[in-house]
């Protein structure tokens, strides 16, 4: 049975994964596009770092910044699941109703179709771009357990970023629309997960509100676990903890709500 259920889900990532492989110009336009976006951001920070006359700002020195930034630019396009927009789309169109009446629950059905996704770009993207960081860096980031613990963290952190966007998305049940909502939330997620700014260059007093949030727990931690290869296991499992304790939290929210939003569906009018 649990064979039977492995292929089912297998059978979903490979369509999702089929589905990416169809629009290859996605990918070649993405790669540029973070190419550009890098490009500017290290004109960005080293203009940060040479008016503050200082070699290090916040713990961090300019190669430490940009090898942070980078990756998190190599790991966003397999993390930022866009789940919302996909929400949207299938609602608009009424294929929700298609969706919801298949042999699975409507969340699981999205998650592996998404993961198929995801799967692509990791293998176009991350993996390309990790090799070109790792040696550009000439081995600033250990190769070590603490590569084995990035890819468990990476994995959390994408369950984590999916049902914040499953979350998010639902509410096109009630507002059938969600460009505004959705663009709310990327600017939050951007500024409070590290995706944007390392959250050690924060004020101490809004970078602990930050670390009571499971925004992090999606770039900061992943991040900080590839290139602190000195930490001990302790504090891998504690941050491991911190991830999997808002795993938990959002997938029970995005149940829950996911069960009461789903009564309200209303397709053309009907």
């Amino acid at each position: 049975m649990m064979i039977v259920s492995a292929k089912k889900y297998f059978s979903m990532i490979r369509g999702g994964m089929i589905e990416g492989i169809t629009f290859r110009f996605s990918y070649l336009s993405t790669l540029i596009g973070n190419i550009i976006y890098l490009i500017v951001i290290y004109f960005l920070w080293k203009s940060i770092f040479a008016s503050s006359m200082r070699d290090t700002v916040n713990g961090m020195n300019f190669n430490e910044t940009m090898i942070y930034l980078v990756i998190a630019v190599a790991i966003s396009n397999f993390i930022e699941v866009q789940v919302v927009w996909e929400m949207e789309r299938i609602f608009q169109t009424g294929k929700i109703i298609l969706d919801i009446t298949k042999p699975i629950s409507f969340p699981k059905y999205l998650f592996f179709q998404m993961m198929g996704r995801r799967v692509d770009y990791f293998i176009t993207i991350f993996i390309p771009m990790f090799i070109i960081i790792f040696f550009m860096t000439d081995g600033f980031i250990k190769i070590g357990l603490n590569l084995v613990f990035f890819f468990i963290s990476l994995c959390i952190a994408i369950v984590i970023s999916y049902f914040i966007d499953f979350i998010i998305g639902l509410i096109v049940f009630y507002t059938h629309a969600t460009w505004g909502i959705n663009t709310m939330k990327s600017v939050i997620i951007s500024l409070c997960s590290g995706a944007l700014i390392p959250l050690s260059f924060f004020p101490p007093k809004i970078k602990n509100i930050m670390d009571l949030l499971p925004f992090k727990a999606i770039y900061d931690i992943p991040i900080n676990t590839l290139i602190s290869g000195d930490l001990d296991v302790f504090n891998w499992v504690k941050l491991f903890a911190f991830q999997v304790f808002w795993c938990i939290i959002l997938m029970i929210i995005g149940i829950c709500f996911w069960n009461k939003s789903k009564k309200a569906i209303v397709i053309n009018g009907g």
